[in-house]
């Protein structure tokens, strides 16, 4: 993907109070840090000097951007502490027409807009033509501003309750989406749809072109994991926990490829999507329909159905139709089975990654947890009470537990010894 996002400008103050006087410590730039996230993404991250008990903070930043159609979000409530005045101001040239969503249950304490005029410096890119070649062209364009002002005061923190799904689906807060640009000449309508995104996708080095590599090192792979004259379903469960088994994911949030799929193959480890996706060129060399799926965990909050949201978009399973039924694979979880998906990615819109981009609902509906204890009890001759207990788990408290056991038994029978009073005595602990 083209183009690039960065934060400059950052200021920030802590005020104290000292013998009666208030004190300024301001930010240097050796307490400003960048911290590599993945090829697309950094953390800019700074300390605020001086900090204590009562101290007041105060910061600000800029971002800079190529990416007109991404006006960044407005939260106006927290999770954790409570908001007294929430403002968000912003200035719109007529050249960028956005349409903006809230989501929230607070009424706005201001809602002001107001018009104004500025001229603005744009640069186009002129396709060649003919004898001439490509170019880029600058122009100085006066547009018609829009200005807009939100304010949400005095509202408490998000009071999440259990079995929430996400607190950003439902805290209060306003998203934008660019729908039309003018370039100084005409409008144009912004084609930020799924069919142009998928194409995006499926052409970009870091995510599609890979699944379809035509040098025969996958063919090779697969053939040392599915004997020949294996179909169907079996096949499919062989590549899967092939990938399960030998492959250590070692980020649980991405979408694209970092180095790449015979890398991959070669450190026996890679991110979420490097897995997958991995998987998807797999399984493609035994099924026609085999795709990738682009979805956002429930951190990230539910994403629009209608049209891309990049960054919420932060997750890639795989996608596998065998016969008339469709399967959701995720190969990166250990002890996952086959068809099923970790709780978070149950987070509502996902949208597969081909020529028909069709769209998914994974509704936490999808499955259910359910766990069965059974307790006997009984007065033996010595008029006692004995009996047994036996718990069978849920799918991802039984996933938990087998990968508590994994990293450390003595770790999980430690556990178990701290749920009961100090009563009971538990001894000859076995795994299977």
């Amino acid at each position: 993907m083209e183009g690039e996002e960065r934060v400059d400008d950052i200021e920030a103050v802590t005020y104290n109070m000292e013998q009666g006087k208030v004190v300024e410590s301001r930010l240097t730039s050796r307490d400003v840090f960048t911290e590599k996230i993945d090829k697309n993404h950094f953390y800019k991250k700074f300390t605020f000097p001086n900090v204590q008990e009562g101290s007041i903070l105060e910061y600000s930043y800029i971002i800079k951007s190529d990416f007109i159609f991404n006006l960044p979000s407005w939260q106006f409530q927290d999770e954790s502490y409570p908001s007294l005045w929430s403002e968000f101001n912003v200035s719109m040239p007529g050249m960028l027409s956005y349409m903006s969503f809230f989501q929230g249950y607070h009424k706005f304490h201001i809602n002001k807009s107001s018009k104004g005029f500025q001229s603005f410096s744009i640069r186009r890119r002129i396709p060649a033509s003919g004898m001439t070649t490509a170019r880029d062209e600058s122009l100085t364009v006066s547009s018609p501003l829009v200005k807009q002002k939100w304010v949400i005061k005095d509202v408490a923190p998000f009071d999440g309750e259990a079995f929430l799904a996400s607190p950003k689906n439902y805290i209060d807060k306003i998203g934008f989406q660019l729908f039309k640009t003018y370039d100084g000449e005409k409008f144009h309508d912004v084609a930020n749809n799924w069919k142009t995104i998928t194409d995006q996708l499926m052409n970009n080095d870091d995510f599609g072109k890979p699944l379809v590599d035509n040098t025969g090192w996958l063919d090779v792979l697969v053939s040392k994991v599915v004997d020949d004259g294996v179909t169907g379903m079996e096949a499919a469960k062989k590549i899967y926990y092939y990938v399960q088994d030998n492959f250590t994911c070692t980020s649980r949030y991405d979408k694209y490829i970092e180095t790449s799929l015979p890398d991959v193959v070669k450190k026996k480890s890679g991110n979420v999507a490097e897995l997958n996706l991995l998987l998807v060129a797999m399984l493609k060399r035994k099924f026609t329909r085999a795709f990738p799926v682009l979805l956002g965990t429930t951190a990230y909050g539910r994403n629009s159905s209608q049209y891309p949201e990049m960054d919420r978009l932060n997750y890639v399973i795989a996608s596998l139709k065998i016969d008339t039924t469709t399967y959701l694979l995720d190969a990166s979880v250990p002890f996952l089975p086959f068809g099923k998906l970790p709780a978070d990615c149950l987070n509502g819109n996902a949208r597969t990654i081909s020529e028909d981009t069709t769209a998914l609902n994974l509704d936490p509906k999808m499955h259910k947890e359910a766990s069965l204890v059974q307790v006997f009890v009984h007065l033996d001759e010595k008029n006692e009470l004995i009996g047994s207990y036996s718990k069978r788990l849920g799918l991802y408290e039984s996933i938990s537990a087998k990968s508590k056991m994994a990293r450390s038994l003595a770790g999980f029978t430690d556990e178990v010894h701290k749920i009961f009073p100090e009563e009971f005595v538990v001894n000859n602990i076995t795994v299977d």
